[in-house]
């Protein structure tokens, strides 16, 4: 008996020995704070947590009917018209807190400028009325949101592009919202009388910034996705402007007058 006790006893310890030696230590992120945060893994990795992302979604409307491009509308003195096309850029974007901290995405690039190389927080975006939801970046945070700011425009000028930023949203549009070294902080094209088709062109000037602050009140999900809706009225955006009438100069005043209040 006492011999079979024994032989247990030194099976047990080689099994045990021999599952250690097998075992390899699993490696996640512990970072509380990511999307894929793993509370069960033996060792923090290195560079391999994700974090959620912050998700602008742009809601176009005229007088609360959502409008897409080529819908007709009616101004405030009784003109029909058609909006070919909204386009706009959009950038520093930030997130203010119950505390009144400022947060912005972690996503940065760098850029070469014609005064030399810099970086950049990469939240630039381009807005038009086909599409809805943007991803701005990845974004940690722990308190809820009580307020966004962004910039209507892109700062960054005399960009310096090559091949090698095909990636990079402001890429695409180097060769027809890119004006004297300072992209257009948003473009329109406006049939004024729908008996006719000529398009009129009316667009920001090179390098107009215009700053947006909202308050929205968001509750955050440690590691989820964080979604903030912004109605973009046009009704407001048009607010004042016989679309039949006035001149482009004018139109082109109004409509950058209304810009600020036409967010919500």
């Amino acid at each position: 008996m006492k011999n079979k006790i024994h032989r247990s006893f030194f099976i047990a310890v080689l099994a045990i020995t021999f599952l250690s030696s097998c075992y390899e230590p699993n490696e996640a992120c512990l970072d509380r704070f990511a999307s894929n945060y793993d509370v069960t893994t033996d060792d923090a990795c290195t560079s391999c947590c994700t974090y959620p992302d912050l998700i602008l979604q742009f809601s176009h409307n005229w007088d609360g009917t959502i409008v897409t491009a080529g819908d007709p509308l009616k101004d405030e003195f009784g003109n029909t018209f058609v909006l070919e096309q909204l386009e706009y850029f959009v950038s520093n974007v930030v997130v203010l807190d119950s505390d009144a901290n400022e947060t912005r995405i972690l996503d940065t690039i760098g850029l070469d400028l014609e005064s030399g190389s810099a970086v950049f927080v990469n939240d630039f975006q381009h807005i038009s009325l086909s599409q809805t939801s943007y991803t701005i970046g990845e974004l940690i945070t722990d308190r809820d949101i009580l307020s966004i700011r962004f910039t209507v425009g892109i700062e960054p000028s005399s960009i310096i592009f090559d091949e090698s930023d095909e990636g990079f949203v402001l890429y695409e549009f180097k060769d027809s919202l890119y004006v004297d070294e300072r992209f257009i902080s948003w473009q329109s094209s406006i049939v004024r009388d729908t008996t006719d088709t000529i398009l009129t062109d009316i667009s920001g000037l090179p390098g107009e910034l215009t700053e947006i602050e909202l308050v929205k009140t968001i509750s955050v999900n440690i590691g989820e996705a964080i979604v903030i809706p912004i109605n973009v009225n046009l009704d407001l955006l048009f607010n004042g402007v016989n679309v039949k009438s006035t001149s482009d100069a004018e139109l082109l005043s109004k409509m950058t007058n209304n810009i600020s209040s036409t967010f919500k």
